[in-house]
């Protein structure tokens, strides 16, 4: 499930742009955590 959610946001990371930085900001801060 990890993983489809890892490649449903590299999707996303082009299309959504911004957003996806945003998005993948805080994916990578509750990671480490």
């Amino acid at each position: 499930m990890i993983v489809a959610l890892g490649n449903f946001i590299a999707v996303l990371t082009p299309l959504a742009g911004e957003r996806s930085a945003l998005t993948g900001r805080a994916s990578r801060l509750r990671r480490s955590g």
